[in-house]
């Protein structure tokens, strides 16, 4: 169960991370 909670930390990291430099892209 430790490996599928740190699946979930890293996949919600990653939808941050590309959310955030979408939007940063999507400005310009």
């Amino acid at each position: 169960m430790r490996e599928l909670a740190s699946l979930i930390l890293y996949v919600m990291l990653w939808n941050f991370l590309l959310d955030h430099l979408f939007r940063k892209v999507a400005w310009e």
